[in-house]
C-alpha cells in the first residue's frame, strides 16, 4: 500500500503543470466550442501571462474572428491542425497573436519532453 500511495502522490504532483498549461491555453483547444464570453475570457488570461508576446485586447479580438472564421470551414480537430490550417491558408499574418500563442503553446509540449 505505500508503493501505491507513493506512486499516487507522485502522479499527482506531476500532472498539475499539465493542467495549469491546459487551464492557460484552453482557448487553443476548445475554441471550436467557446462562447465569446470564453474566448475574451481566455484570451486575455493567455495574453496576461506572455505580456511581451501576446497583446491582450488584439489576441481577443483576433480569437473571436478566427472561431467566428472556422465556423464556416472545417473543423480543426486539434492544435496542429489550427496551424496548419492557418500556414495553408496564409492566414499567420491576418492572425498574428493568435499565430504566437500556437506556436508557444506546442513549443511547450516539445522542450518538456527533452
Amino acid at each position: 500500500m505505500v508503493i501505491i500511495d507513493k506512486l499516487c502522490a507522485a502522479i499527482k504532483y506531476r500532472i498539475t503543470p499539465y493542467q495549469a498549461t491546459y487551464e492557460r491555453f484552453k482557448i487553443l483547444t476548445n475554441f471550436n466550442t467557446a462562447t465569446d464570453e470564453e474566448v475574451k475570457v481566455n484570451s486575455f488570461a493567455l495574453a496576461d501571462h506572455y505580456p511581451l508576446d501576446l497583446s491582450k485586447e488584439v489576441l481577443a479580438s483576433e480569437m473571436s474572428q478566427l472561431v467566428n472564421y472556422m465556423g464556416t470551414k472545417e473543423r480543426c480537430v486539434n492544435t496542429l491542425d489550427l496551424l496548419a490550417h492557418m500556414h495553408n491558408e496564409h492566414l499567420e499574418t491576418t492572425f498574428p497573436n493568435v499565430n504566437t500563442a500556437v506556436r508557444i503553446y506546442l513549443s511547450l509540449l516539445v522542450t518538456n519532453c527533452s
